[in-house]
């Protein structure tokens, strides 16, 4: 449905500027004043900085993303996601920063290049697992050099830390004492890595470290998706759309037939992007476990059942959430118990990108609603919110004539409490996908 849809609008896009360019020609011809020439259109996205661009288009996949996308100013805007608000992109925010730390015997104590994204982390691991993975073309990740020790390691163990980034951190330096001394003591560590993409989203995030690849590649581009059927589903949810590309860990279990045993205790079905398990044909023998009270408790459980006992590599993924007081707590026990049981193990410590708004921000329920009065659309034409954009009703936009590039110029008029544009630009789905004529 969609691709005869964009040839469509393509062939529109030329039928516009037919006009302007037989004028441009006609006035090549005669001279015409430059005082006669018409203000320059905006162009949807386009006009946002270059740098920012690029981590929307990583995040970005057509046919999974919101329909319409949006880029604050000065202002925030944040949408409810349970008990939590997930802030949208805003283009006066730096990078989104992450902290990345390995430790072990089997990483070279080095300084990690500020800039490295999640991508690095699942290929860093191939070189420590001694793991050859096929297809490395469809994957965006590269290793980190000079980290990975010729001796290997038996088992790798990585503790994601949901919701938080470096900016958290750098705001609360004395609640994350375990990460600090350990990062300093044995490691190669930056508090300076990336999410690699926006929107900042947890489900993104996490399938970025397990696949290798930015969502633009494995399409999981947040914790709602568009399905093959048009509707809208969390991620890993019943009806969600399975990852385009395979995480680390379906590889490890494809390349040691099962042999590798692979882990995932985490806090949300949407957490399980950080091992997959359904990308190869075939029964998958993970050991899962969602909502543990003690997530330290469960992976000594998983530890005493074998993990890294033998010649096949194991992969062990953990997420915490809560406080980064609690974090740090968690993640210190954790790493004490894999220490007692597999010394030789490798742990990888890092987070999904901070969420916080700030103070007061508008909320994207808001926004729906001044774009659903203004626009005289119906309840339903707004199907899903996600960080940084809406999901729009396929039959409600079909019945009512009411589409994408209606509702992102009815959000470009909103305003903050002080009467400035609330956002820089919105723009619908498809000047994401033609960005490359920017």
């Amino acid at each position: 449905m969609r691709e005869p849809r964009l040839r469509s609008l393509l062939l529109v896009l030329a039928l516009i500027a037919a006009p302007a360019v037989a004028l441009r020609a006609r006035c090549d011809a005669d001279g015409c004043g430059h005082e006669a020439a018409a203000p320059a259109a905006r162009a949807p996205f386009c006009s946002l900085p270059p740098a920012f661009r690029s981590l929307v288009i990583a995040g970005f996949r057509d046919g999974r993303s919101p329909d319409v996308l949006a880029a604050t100013g000065t202002g925030r805007v944040a949408s409810a996601d349970g008990s939590r608000l997930q802030r949208w992109p805003s283009v006066d925010d730096g990078p989104p920063e992450v902290p990345i730390a390995l430790l072990g015997s089997a990483v070279r104590p080095e300084p990690i290049p500020a800039g490295t994204r999640l991508d690095a982390i699942a290929p860093t691991l191939e070189g420590i697992l001694g793991v050859d993975r096929p297809f490395p073309g469809v994957r965006s990740g590269t290793a980190i050099e000079g980290l990975a020790r010729d001796d290997g390691s038996p088992l790798a163990v990585v503790v994601v830390w949901k919701d938080v980034g470096s900016s958290d951190l750098a705001d609360a330096p004395e609640a994350w004492p375990w990460l600090r001394g350990a990062m300093h003591a044995d490691g190669a560590f930056t508090l300076h890595g990336s999410t690699g993409s926006l929107p900042v989203d947890p489900a993104a995030a996490l399938t970025t470290i397990g696949t290798g690849g930015l969502p633009f590649q494995h399409g999981i581009t947040g914790e709602r998706v568009r399905t093959d059927s048009g509707r809208v589903a969390e991620a890993f949810g019943r009806a969600a759309p399975l990852p385009v590309i395979a995480t680390f860990a379906e590889d490890l279990d494809e390349r040691t037939g099962q042999r590798s045993r692979v882990g995932l205790v985490a806090t949300s079905e949407r957490d399980r992007g950080l091992v997959g398990g359904s990308w190869y044909p075939g029964a998958d023998r993970d050991d899962v476990t969602i909502g543990a009270r003690d997530p330290a408790e469960e992976v000594e459980r998983l530890l005493a059942a074998g993990y890294g006992e033998d010649a096949d590599p194991d992969l062990l993924a953990v997420t915490v959430s809560g406080t980064v007081r609690a974090m740090d707590r968690a993640t210190r026990d954790i790493v004490e118990r894999v220490r007692d049981e597999v010394p030789a193990a490798t742990i990888v410590v890092t987070a999904t990108g901070s969420v916080d708004a700030g103070l007061d921000p508008e909320r994207g329920e808001a926004i729906v609603a001044g774009v659903e009065r203004t626009l005289g659309a119906p309840a339903t034409l707004v199907d899903a919110i996600a960080a940084g954009g809406l999901f729009l009703d396929e039959p409600a936009v079909a019945a009512t004539g009411i589409g994408a590039d209606e509702v992102a110029s009815t959000m470009l008029g909103s305003t903050t409490a002080a009467g400035a544009p609330l956002f820089a630009d919105a723009y619908p789905a498809y000047a994401v996908s033609l960005s490359r004529y920017c």
